[in-house]
């Protein structure tokens, strides 16, 4: 199964789901956001709860040291901002109950990398030093170029 095809043991059970939780993982697929949150929406049943805590990005021009210091690293190939996002959860059928901005505790979780990555002077997969993309991930995180949210949402 995937986000968007589920095994057979949950989607034969379709409308029954009470919770649908996800942690940092549609990030990883904001392409196809839409078919995601139809496969949540099938899964629960009215009434039930989408719970996401999902890494975001801008709803501006991503900028090139965005897409080289994050995107690369992390293997995005698209990523919605906050307000792109909460709109497609909306116009999924979800109601937003509570929607929380998690980007300054990020931006302090990558300055913090960035202290640890340095005195080990770790290595990106490129062979970047890491702390220095953990440098820049902490900057455009306070630029508004990447976030972090939680959000809780229920089927209407």
């Amino acid at each position: 199964g995937s986000f968007t095809d589920l095994p057979k043991e949950i989607s034969e059970q379709e409308g029954t789901f009470t919770h649908v939780w996800a942690q940092v993982s549609w990030c990883h697929a904001h392409g196809v956001v839409d078919e995601i949150l139809k496969e949540a929406s099938k899964s629960l049943k009215k009434g039930g709860k989408l719970v996401v805590n999902d890494f975001l990005g801008t709803d501006e021009k991503v900028l090139d040291k965005t897409k080289e210091h994050v995107w690369k690293r992390l293997h995005f190939d698209a990523l919605l901002g906050p307000n792109a996002w909460k709109k497609k959860v909306e116009e999924a059928g979800f109601e937003i109950k509570q929607y929380v901005d998690l980007t300054k505790h990020l931006q302090h979780g990558y300055a913090l990398l960035a202290e640890a990555a340095d005195k080990h002077k770790f290595k990106s997969e490129d062979g970047a030093l890491l702390a220095d993309n953990y440098k820049v991930s902490s900057e455009v995180c306070r630029e508004g170029q990447i976030g972090m949210n939680l959000c809780i949402a229920i089927k209407t």
